[in-house]
């Protein structure tokens, strides 16, 4: 059914722990709040709103699964989510909450924040004091009907949302839509002049109230702005029904429009629409009928700055609103940033940097955003580190700079022989210094292993470029990998390289000749303590060497961590059952589970192990054959820095690493987009941590491209308040 629809504390723990290893801190990353807002990242922002404080903006940060506010000093900060997709609950301060793609926000002039909280089927709300609480929904999808309260109705994807206060009963109804849809769920159109609540709606995404009380909406998949008036009469006052973009200059209603979804009314009921996939803002005149732009050339393409914004080009907008002095504020989505149109016609960008999770090289590690960190290397007390999902490989210098050493940012591979931040990288995953400074690549996804020389120029020293397995004993030039993970190099700067794909771990010796040392090709387990290159792997990620020369290997589809010694190349089970999961810690490692583990690493001494145990988000210690967590509470997420390393949250880390000169332990926390670190304690230490209020659902569905609005908003609290709320629903 397609609808719109009209609405009538955490405890702290406190305990002295005595007898624990690790504080745990971050070294570098973070959500980049409290930085200047054209300094933090968006990640395909669908909505903004104003509130009562002039130059304050609230921002829908939807695939981070946030609300972000700019004060008004421009400031980026949170005030809604963790980041993690999900529901853990109401009465908790918003900032510990989960939201799971929230699309809407809206504000009412006491200050009081309304979120579309898509995908957990509710509308939520912070109160002044901070908390979050949900005013409709209950939190599974559907149509349950109207004449019900708001806490009782199901909601099937909410989107849109406008506060206005109207009654205090809480009921809700239908104002618009017969829920009818086809086979797929899709809406259609029947038509216009008749009640409201019989016509056919199509993914109607945002509403937006005139001076006269009049509802219009953006009927998205019908390509049409549709309006209720006062009667309860349903027409279109923009588009044909029919996708495009026929001109301005004309009458609203003779114009092709492409997925609207953005709308808001300014103060001489001018109708404003984000018209996304025409990538333009435009105006349908009160007075006259008439549509005209506003903003964007119809071009999808990065942002221009400082030009007339009908020059420029907007990459599918998806929301549009009115600033206090009249300004236009759009949500850029597509290109990840938030820009202002201001009254002598100019556009610019106030909030976002372009990138999803990157705002370039910076002069402190806490400032930089990266982007799922993975492998990590250090050279002369410096940390080189796998920026993957930017492209990158990063140094963070001893003063705590961070300086791209490789890659342009652009996934690919654009050939050898530049200088190294020339050069495209595609996924790079692992990464190793030789004792004469080079560093060493997984370019994972160009399927080779890549070396930065000292002069900062770039080649490859394994893979051609070709996934898949030709054959050992040739040059590693000529040899094909098959997504290459890990590598590490032994005291003899030979390299070994997880050949994920292949199921085999294989070494480059100083010729260059190539060779497997474990794994036969094929995908699955038959057993230990037989040779290496008869055994099976299933896809081994992280590779290491210790100092005798034996290699461990994260045998992460098999969950179980595996040695190969040097003076047998017999392979044996270290960590592990084969079975995935987790069942206790400080027991006989081979009778511990572990659970997809990306990484393994040896300490100088050669004694102690550990593991990321990536899927239970915990990193893991192997000594004198027993298994320890030593960070992670097992509960995927982050919760605070600055307390004991086992009570800390990590989300599905990819990386462990230990610093030769300081013995620190450091993680590649991934998708907390952190690299942490573990520093030894010697005293009791006092924490005071929330209690686990809920874990991060591991389903994270990519939504559609459906979109959401929020217009200006007056009044409202729970009681004394009405929301309209747009539904696409499939029944």
């Amino acid at each position: 059914m397609k609808l719109i629809l009209l609405l009538l504390s955490i405890l702290l723990v406190q305990s002295l722990v005595f007898g624990q290893d690790y504080l745990i801190q971050t070294f570098a990353g973070g959500l980049g709040d409290s930085l200047p807002a054209k300094e933090s990242s968006l990640n395909w922002p669908f909505d903004v709103s104003t509130g009562p404080i002039k130059g304050e903006y609230f921002i829908s940060d939807t695939y981070n699964h946030r609300v972000r506010k700019i004060l008004a000093n421009g400031t980026m900060t949170t005030i809604a989510g963790t980041g993690f997709a999900g529901y853990n609950g109401d009465g908790i301060l918003s900032s510990q909450a989960h939201l799971y793609y929230p699309y809407d926000v809206a504000v009412n002039d006491l200050g009081e924040v309304y979120i579309a909280d898509t995908y957990n089927h509710r509308i939520r709300k912070i109160l002044l004091n901070g908390t979050i609480i949900t005013v409709a929904g209950v939190g599974s999808a559907g149509y349950s009907g109207d004449y019900s309260t708001a806490m009782q109705a199901k909601l099937n994807y909410p989107h849109g949302i406008y506060v206005k206060k109207v009654f205090s009963n809480g009921t809700i109804i239908t104002i618009a839509g017969n829920g009818e849809g086809d086979a797929d769920g899709y809406g259609k159109y029947n038509g216009d002049n008749m009640l409201a609540t019989l016509s056919s709606l199509n993914l109607p995404t945002t509403v937006a109230l005139n001076s006269l009380n009049e509802v219009f909406i953006a009927d998205s998949q019908n390509h049409r702005i549709r309006k209720v008036s006062n009667s309860g009469i349903i027409s279109t006052v923009a588009g044909t029904g029919v996708s495009g973009y026929s001109g301005d200059g004309i009458p609203a209603n003779t114009t092709k429009l492409n997925t609207p979804n953005g709308i808001t009314i300014d103060s001489n009921d001018n109708i404003i629409i984000a018209d996304r996939n025409n990538h333009r803002i435009r105006l349908i005149s009160n007075s006259s009928g008439i549509i005209s732009t506003l903003a964007g050339n119809g071009t999808t393409g990065s942002r221009d700055e400082e030009v007339l914004a009908t020059s420029a080009k907007l990459s599918r907008p998806a929301d549009v609103t009115i600033g206090y002095d009249g300004e236009l504020i759009i949500t850029d989505t597509d290109n990840f940033v938030i820009r202002i149109v201001k009254l002598n016609g100019m556009i610019s960008t106030i909030a976002g940097t372009g990138f999803e999770r990157f705002n370039g090289d910076r002069a402190t590690s806490l400032s930089t955003l990266i982007n799922h960190p993975s492998s990590m290397a250090f050279k002369d007390g410096e940390l080189i580190f796998c920026d993957r999902s930017n492209h990158r490989v990063r140094r963070i210098s001893k003063d705590g700079s961070v300086k791209t050493i490789a890659g342009n940012g652009i996934g690919g591979y654009n050939g050898d022989g530049m200088l190294a931040i020339d050069a495209q990288l595609n996924y790079p995953h692992g990464v190793a210094s030789d004792s004469i400074g080079n560093i060493y690549i997984s370019d994972s996804y160009n399927h080779r292993v890549r070396i930065v020389f000292t002069n900062g120029t770039i080649s490859t020293i394994a893979g051609n470029g070709n996934s898949g397995f030709n054959k050992d004993g040739i040059q590693a030039t000529s040899s094909q990998l098959n997504y290459p993970f890990g590598i590490a190099l032994n005291g003899n700067d030979e390299l070994f390289i997880s050949d994920r794909s292949n199921h085999r771990v294989r070494k480059v010796s100083n010729n260059g000749i190539i060779s497997t040392i474990a794994g036969t090709g094929s995908a699955g387990y038959n057993g230990d303590v037989i040779m290496a290159t008869e055994a099976k792997l299933y896809l081994p990620h992280g590779v290491s060497v210790d100092n005798k020369g034996n290699v461990y290997i994260a045998d992460k589809q098999n969950h179980r961590i595996r040695k190969i010694l040097a003076s047998t190349g017999m392979i044996s089970t270290i960590a592990g059952t084969g079975q995935a999961g987790f069942n206790d810690d400080n027991m006989s490692a081979l009778e511990s589970r572990v659970n997809s583990p990306y990484d393994v690493t040896v300490d100088e001494s050669g004694q102690v192990i550990y593991i990321a145990d990536t899927n239970n988000h915990k990193i893991r210690r192997i000594q004198n054959g027993n298994l320890t967590t030593i960070a992670g509470n097992g509960i995927g997420g982050y919760n605070q820095d600055g307390i004991l390393s086992t009570q800390s949250q990590l989300y599905y880390p990819y990386d462990v690493s230990i610093d030769p000169v300081s013995g620190k332990i450091f993680i590649g926390d991934a998708s907390n987009f952190r690299i942490r670190v573990l520093e030894k304690i010697e005293t009791p230490v006092s924490s005071s941590l929330p209690k686990p209020i809920g874990s991060k659902s591991s389903n994270n569905p990519q939504p559609s491209n459906r979109n959401s609005s929020a217009s200006s908003s007056i009044g409202g609290s729970i009681i004394g308040s009405i929301i309209v709320i747009i539904i696409c629903t499939v029944v």
